[in-house]
């Protein structure tokens, strides 16, 4: 049954293109101007005369040629080169990456030093205002000390005289 439907459709297929035209169709184009890539002619298909005028003709065979033997002379001095090249990347890289890993482990060190350096400086103005509060403190109690000496001496004498 399904052989049937595959020949059934090609015959279709081909019944469909029995007066369709094979090779060239032409492409319409609006408005063809001067400055085109390629010139329409008269037949339907398009003109590419121009451009053989334009080009110059090169013999791409010479040219491999010429390359296959110019390259094969400088194969050594390439292959040196690249690894001479090689090796220097190589070792520009390792250095490249052990100053990238000192400088992330100083750039960690300074935002740790800069974390202390902070720290300390906000313990030294606490210490500077306890310091103010302290001497105040000690001054009062000096000066009451004297007081309570003067006031002793007050009472030696009375008591000496009595």
């Amino acid at each position: 049954m399904a052989m049937l439907t595959i020949r059934a459709r090609r015959a279709l297929k081909n019944y469909e293109n029995r007066g369709r035209e094979y090779g060239r169709e032409t492409v319409p184009v609006g408005n063809p101007t001067e400055n085109a890539l390629i010139d329409k002619d008269g037949i339907g298909g398009y003109d590419w005369s121009y451009q053989a005028e334009k080009e110059h003709s090169i013999n791409y065979a010479l040219m491999a040629l010429k390359s296959l033997r110019s390259s094969s002379s400088l194969d050594s001095e390439v292959d040196s080169c690249s690894k001479t090249c090689l090796k220097a990347y190589a070792t520009i890289k390792e250095q490249y990456d052990s100053l990238s890993s000192d400088y992330k482990k100083s750039q960690f060190n300074l935002v740790s030093y800069k974390a202390g350096l902070q720290s300390v400086e906000e313990r030294l103005v606490l210490y500077k205002n306890n310091k103010a509060l302290f001497e105040e403190k000690i001054n009062i109690l000096n000066l009451e000390v004297r007081l309570r000496d003067n006031v002793l001496v007050d009472y030696t004498k009375k008591l000496e005289k009595a």
